[in-house]
């Protein structure tokens, strides 16, 4: 089953001087009509992009689409030392020292749940917006800072008169799959909120700063993951508990005779106790109401292991990140700055009594 999860679109502010800029925007092959210059690709399939704010650019790198031509399958800290080498290739100028505006991040998968019943699993973060969309719905943040989406890429695919691409397809178990898409576009490049601030609100990040070089280093890639589990699991999933159905199961069920029965609850396989019941019923060992508790019961377990698969998805995914792109995190103390250690500081106090000493012909000792 088809499963992906990177960077999307990263957004990067680069201050040149003025002449520089201009040469920059020279360079560019096509004007949108705003202040928006296409770079590298087309006006239908833009892969860079840049925008001019006053003396600075805000450049616009869409990393799949430069490392293999769609973006469905997900971009990690590889593809996007690639795109900066690339960016540095055609214009001259590095992108490892830009400030990073936004990150879209994102996990792609083929899924058995329809769009409707995948957006029936996800709740509205706390402060923010819904905003329904015809393939999808729109969850904006406060001031900007943070916008969750959901919706079908492969409808949205097929919606642009495009295929999906048979690298993809292949790791499909359907040959018309169904891929869902939960995108955490982090920081907002129009709003100037920064994707450091956010990392940093979340005590992921400890630097001041959180520029291009970060995107490809482990613990960039790591924080950002991490960023994702975190807000997708406390504050978009639906709350995963034990349904009522699994702590006080009918035990009428448990003491038929019969043996029949299923000895416990099995969360996998609910449907197990929907059926049992209703044969029961038919041959008149339970009655309708009865029936009906435990067909009650057993839907709202079904729910609620759909809920489960999400969050276990997006668990693993992100345990792959932290395994593949793991982070040493040291527990050395950081020397306030402008103190100097007292070991140095007698070491420097020996160093100068000892040169006085030498130059008065005088020991150490007769002090």
């Amino acid at each position: 089953m088809f499963r992906s999860f990177g960077i999307d679109n990263i957004f990067l502010m680069l201050r040149l001087p003025r002449r520089e800029v201009e040469q920059l925007i020279d360079r560019c092959g096509s004007w949108d009509g705003t202040d928006t210059y296409l770079l590298l690709g087309s006006k239908k399939n833009p892969t860079i992009t840049i925008r001019q704010v006053d003396y600075a650019l805000i450049v616009n790198l869409n990393v799949p689409k430069l490392a293999w031509e769609h973006n469905i399958r997900l971009a990690g800290p590889k593809e996007v030392r690639q795109a900066f080498a690339k960016f540095s290739r055609i214009t001259g100028f590095s992108l490892e020292e830009a400030q990073v505006l936004q990150v879209d991040l994102y996990l792609c998968e083929e899924s058995v749940e329809t769009l409707d019943g995948s957006l029936s699993l996800l709740k509205c973060p706390k402060g923010f917006k819904p905003v329904p969309k015809d393939n999808g719905c729109y969850f904006n943040g406060p001031k900007g800072r943070v916008t969750l989406l959901a919706y079908c890429k492969s409808a949205q695919i097929e919606m642009q008169g495009k295929t999906i691409p048979s690298k993809v397809l292949a790791q499909c178990e359907s040959d018309s799959p169904t891929l869902l898409r939960h995108e955490l576009r982090i920081g907002n490049a129009a709003t100037k909120h920064l994707v450091g601030t956010e990392l940093r609100r979340l005590k992921l990040w400890t630097s001041p700063y959180f520029i291009g070089s970060a995107l490809h280093s482990n613990s960039g890639f790591n924080a950002l993951a991490s960023y994702y589990q975190r807000f997708m699991l406390e504050k978009v999933v639906l709350d995963s508990r034990r349904s009522r159905f699994e702590r006080n199961a009918p035990k009428t069920l448990h003491a038929i005779k019969a043996g029949v029965a299923i000895e416990r609850v099995d969360e996998s396989e609910p449907e197990r106790y929907l059926e049992l019941a209703e044969t029961l019923h038919e041959a008149g060992w339970i009655g309708s109401k009865l029936l009906e508790a435990t067909r009650k019961e057993t839907h709202a377990l079904i729910y609620h292991n759909r809920i489960r698969r999400l969050a276990s998805s997006i668990r693993e995914v992100c345990s792959e990140v932290f395994e593949a792109y793991p982070v040493t995190i040291s527990r050395a103390r950081t020397p306030i700055f402008g103190r100097i250690p007292a070991a140095d500081l007698h070491t420097d106090f020996e160093n100068v009594a000892r040169q006085s000493g030498s130059a008065q012909g005088v020991s150490r000792d007769a002090y």
